[in-house]
């Protein structure tokens, strides 16, 4: 049988493998013209046990009741053409969802693959996509204040005359954008990138990016847009809740830092250590007016820097600076609790 559709119907060349022993049929997200992959079935089989059991019935040459085209056993699947072909790019090579986009668009490009993946039970590709995703974000505190850093740095750098940067140099140093990466882990249960997602959309601009992020250039605007339309009613909810633990956090920790005393202190008589501290925790404590510059991962990083200059005795040091640890590691542990409903930290 190949008359299989009143539609237009075009082979996907891409995908349409001289020697494939099966015909796969899928109509188009508009479903103006079907679409055919010819391809083998153990490319299929070998992942899924959904296709494996498919292609285990037997078929007849004479046998009427299975469709073919061109001789060969047709399957229709009720999937987008574009998901289907973007499922057996990655089933091929998932490698080639690993190149850089100045888009920062990895989500959208692997959602198709990721869908299918996840229906057609392929844990084994499902977790390689995983892991493409997880790749491009900080997964502890710790690599999300490197991350940070990093990025500061260059923002710092290019404040300067003197730095010469191409206007896509940024996105090698920077995170993605964060809203196609949230969308993406709550729809597939990607608990482990959310912490460190949120919290960069706290610091993101206002304003929703272009329709072609490619085109931003850091040396015009001051913080980065990211594709607010996308964001749904719930994550915005999180987020709303995200804001607000870390201002509460922001004021409750350095404030806790400042009131501790450590009577251990060699120089707790004169108070030489404690009004040290106290300046140092006001100059890095500061709630700055613009919400997207309150980033309390960095000031408690550069109060830990600070406490490594030996100002203090070495018992404050070593007592403040693993409150300024802790408080560090508080907060990720209670991005974790709002973000992905408890804490996924081993």
């Amino acid at each position: 049988m190949s008359s299989i559709s009143i539609s237009p119907v075009v082979r996907n060349e891409q995908h349409w493998i001289s020697d494939g022993n099966v015909v796969l049929s899928a109509n188009d997200a508009n479903g103006s013209q079907t679409v055919l992959f010819r391809v083998h079935k153990s490319l299929l089989s070998d992942e899924s046990e959904v296709f494996e059991s498919m292609f285990s019935i037997p078929v007849g040459e004479g046998d009427t009741h299975f469709e073919k085209y061109e001789g060969l056993p047709l399957v229709r699947l009720q999937d987008s053409a574009e998901d289907v072909e973007s499922l057996l790019n990655a089933l091929r090579d998932p490698l080639t969802f690993c190149c850089p986009s100045i888009s920062s668009d990895t989500p959208l490009r692997l959602r198709g693959a990721m869908h299918l993946a996840s229906k057609y039970l392929m844990t084994n590709l499902r977790s390689k996509l995983v892991h493409i995703v997880e790749r491009e974000w900080p997964l502890t505190t710790h690599a999300l204040e490197l991350a940070t850093q990093s990025y500061h740095e260059f923002l710092s750098n290019l404040r300067e005359e003197s730095a010469e940067y191409s206007s896509d140099y940024w996105r090698s140093v920077s995170l993605p954008e964060p809203v196609a990466a949230i969308q993406f882990a709550e729809e597939f249960g990607i608990k482990s990138i959310l912490p460190s997602a949120y919290y960069e959309l706290c610091r993101c601009s206002t304003e929703s990016a272009p329709e072609d992020w490619s085109s931003i250039d850091l040396k015009e605007i001051t913080h980065k847009p990211p594709r607010w339309l996308s964001l749904s009613a719930t994550s915005f909810l999180k987020l709303t809740r995200v804001r607000e633990f870390l201002e509460e956090k922001l004021v409750n920790e350095f404030e806790n830092i400042r009131n501790l005393k450590n009577m251990d202190c060699e120089t707790f008589l004169d108070g030489r250590c404690r009004d040290t501290l106290r300046r140092m925790v006001e100059e890095e404590g500061d709630i700055v007016a613009i919400i997207q510059d309150r980033d309390i991962v960095m000031q408690l990083r550069h109060l830990r820097f600070r406490l490594a200059e030996n100002i203090l005795c070495h018992s404050c040091t070593r007592v403040y600076t693993t409150m300024v640890l802790d408080a560090r590691d508080g907060i990720w542990w209670g991005l974790e609790k709002i973000c992905c409903g408890e804490s996924i930290t081993n």
